[in-house]
């Protein structure tokens, strides 16, 4: 598949689905994985959000992603000869 392709199908998706992200509940976190997101974690990487809500408070993360840019594609398998 080629590069435009895969951009093109990219750029429809997102204009039929301007919502769309991940929706990274602490919960989800918590069950799911072996790490979770709450504000003395988060304070690294937003300084003053521990400071702001308290330490150690549950953190959801929703991204919205509104465009996507520079996609390449591989061939692995060299199915274009």
């Amino acid at each position: 598949m080629s590069n435009y392709a895969v951009d093109a199908l990219f750029k429809s998706f997102l204009e039929e689905h301007p919502n769309f992200g991940p929706n990274m509940t602490y919960t989800w976190f918590k069950t799911e994985t072996s790490v979770w997101m709450d504000t003395t974690i988060m304070n690294f990487f937003a300084p003053g959000i521990e400071e702001m809500y308290g330490a150690d408070r549950p953190i959801d993360i929703k991204i919205t992603i509104h465009e996507l840019k520079d996609i390449h594609s591989v061939d692995t398998q060299n199915l274009t000869g």
